[in-house]
Parts: C-alpha cells; structure tokens; sequence
C-alpha cells in the first residue's frame, strides 16, 4: 500500500507540474520563478501529508521525484493530454529520446556527470531512461514491497 500512496502522489505532482509549468513558466521571466516557489513548495506539503500516512510511503515518492520518474509522468500528460501546445505529442521522443535533456542535473545521474563533464551537459535519455528503472526499484524496496 505504501508503493501505491506514493505513485499516487507522483502523479498528483506530475500533473500539477504540467498544468503549473504550461500555465506560469515562461523560461528567463518572473513568472518561471513564481511558479518554481509553487512547485517547491507543493513538493514539501505533499511529502508532509504523505509523512502522515506513511513515512516509507513519503520516501519512497521522494525517490520516484529524484530519479527523474515524475518528470517521465510529466512527458506523459504533455504528450497524451497535449492540453497546451501544438508540438505536444513528441516532447519524449524530441527532448528525452533526442538525448537533449539538461535540466536533470539533480538526478542521481545527472550529479555524477556534472563531476565529470560539468553542469548543463545533457543527460543521455538512455541514462534517464536506466535510473528512472532503477529508482523504481528503489521506491519499491523502500516501501517493502519487494
């Protein structure tokens, strides 16, 4: 049940990621840093809430979020939903697939690149693609499933 409370919570976080990021962000604008407070913030309470109910279960959304696993549920939405843009459709094959994916510098991966080849180096989707599994099994041995 605790793998379940916190898959949950990553798809409420993706999609409010998707709606928040297509609403407010506009890249180098002040709005992009409202909606990043937003986003943060939202992240924080949701852990908490998940803390109540479950701590393995608020660790273990916390792993799916570091592991770049929220951030494939965002793809999903933007190219399934394609609620806000023409170009929606392709974004995974286009930025993922296309091995054009700089902002998971935060990603247990994208850390150790930035070691290596420096901060802002694309993170191969290959890579993405290898952690977002492994933090999957991660997330399930942190809530007992396995």
């Amino acid at each position: 049940m605790n793998f379940l409370y916190a898959f949950v919570a990553s798809l409420v976080f993706a999609f409010v990621d998707y709606v928040g990021y297509n609403v407010l962000a506009v890249k180098g604008k002040p709005q992009n840093v409202v909606y990043r407070v937003i986003q943060g913030l939202f992240g924080l309470w949701l852990a908490y809430v998940l803390w109540g109910f479950s701590p393995r279960a608020a660790l273990g959304a916390l792993t799916i979020y570091w592991f770049f696993i929220d951030d494939f549920l965002y793809y999903l939405y933007y190219d399934v939903l394609k609620f806000f843009k023409n170009g929606a459709g392709t974004a995974f094959k286009t930025e993922v697939l296309g091995d054009q994916v700089t902002w998971a510098w935060w990603t247990p991966f994208g850390l150790m690149r930035g070691f290596v080849e420096g901060k802002g180096k694309p993170v191969p989707g290959v890579d993405l693609l290898f952690q977002a599994a492994f933090g999957l099994l991660i997330a399930l041995a942190i809530t007992k499933i396995i």
